[in-house]
């Protein structure tokens, strides 16, 4: 048994801005984090580093930015980040820090290939993302969920449009980690019909049921935002049995990046 769920691997100049803030709010969710043994200094191996952190981690929180890369830290050991992945499993989780697709892609094609927290998205977001695969169960990421959903006004925008449509007994076949091949799935279809490039953020569903009125339907860590063209569509899949009943279901949503949300008829 680990003694902690993550750790936080970071450079050391990064810690005030965003890292220490980031394992505050960890840490006040109910999440064990090691931390502040893991800030890297010229000359420290990151293999080194990374191999301490998860001897008493199930996972490392990598913290990804030009103050990180500027390190240094050669090829041998980011090939040895990436062998720490166990049995297909990421046990490595990165939050990219000023920096994009084409700085990650530079060091590393893999690295660029790995899906991450955005740290611009906000501390309670990137928050929000990492715990959906640290600890599942956890109610932050729907808690923060429903504060965003309660700020949003549904608007209607002609230049392009977002239709959402659910069905239900549907059974996911392909093998993947996150999905149990014996479970049923609603799939959540987000199709875009309009005549410009939409990202969804999030979709899900809307119940009557006063607990928990929304369920969110994607793991934005694993899948991240899905970027729609024109006449593209993503299915999101849902367990049915979070639903329970389906005659519960009043609509399906989703969110675009810059908050505009979308709801289907039922």
């Amino acid at each position: 048994m680990k003694k902690f769920d993550a750790f936080i691997c970071h450079a050391s100049e990064d810690k005030e801005g965003f890292v220490l803030p980031l394992a505050e709010k960890l840490k006040s969710i109910g999440l064990k984090i090691w931390f502040d043994a893991f800030s890297l200094k010229i000359g420290d191996s990151l293999r080194e580093k990374i191999d301490e952190g998860l001897s008493n981690s199930r996972y490392g929180i990598v913290i990804l930015s030009p103050n990180f890369f500027a390190k240094q830290w050669p090829q041998k050991e980011l090939n040895a980040l990436f062998s720490l992945e166990i049995d297909g499993r990421s046990v490595i989780l990165p939050v990219w820090l000023n920096v994009g697709q084409q700085e990650i892609k530079e060091y590393s094609s893999l690295l660029a290939d790995k899906v991450a927290a955005q740290a611009h998205e906000g501390v309670n977001n990137v928050v929000a993302q990492l715990v959906e695969v640290i600890d599942p169960t956890n109610e932050y990421p729907n808690t923060l969920l429903q504060e965003q959903l309660s700020k949003i006004r549904p608007q209607k925008y002609s230049d392009f449009d977002i239709r959402v449509s659910w069905k239900p007994d549907m059974k996911v076949y392909a093998p993947h980690s996150n999905y149990q091949l014996d479970e049923t799935y609603l799939i959540i279809e987000v199709a875009n019909w309009g005549q410009r490039e939409v990202i969804i953020a999030k979709a899900g569903l809307h119940l009557r049921r006063k607990d928990k009125p929304f369920i969110l339907a994607v793991n934005s860590m694993y899948y991240g935002p899905q970027r729609l063209k024109d006449g593209e569509k993503r299915d999101y899949s849902l367990e049915q049995n979070k639903i329970k009943d389906i005659n519960l279901i009043d609509y399906a949503w989703a969110i675009d990046q810059v908050g505009r949300e979308w709801r289907s008829e039922k």
